[in-house]
């Protein structure tokens, strides 16, 4: 899958099949967007890549904080403390 040159020093190489590498990436992809899926995002997209221009005018949203447990914000109290002095 992989052609290496028996001169090449960095240890690099070339992919010889790359509809193969496509594949297996997209096929990565698609098993990672059924998890994002399972937590309940309405609308996902994935792609190897995107067009020029593909992008323009979009914007990143984020999901709302969630609030500290009671035991999460205990301790990141008795660490705050400690950093303090």
């Amino acid at each position: 899958m992989i052609a290496r040159d028996l001169f090449q020093h960095d240890g690099g190489g070339r992919f010889e099949d790359v509809a193969r590498l496509d594949r297996l990436a997209q096929e990565k992809l698609d098993t990672k967007a059924a998890e994002v899926r399972a937590e309940e995002w309405k609308w996902l997209e994935v792609a190897l890549d995107f067009a020029y221009g593909h992008t323009t005018g979009l914007r990143r949203v984020a999901p709302p904080a969630e609030g500290l447990s009671t035991a999460d914000q205990a301790a990141y109290d008795v660490l705050r403390q400690e950093y303090d002095e």
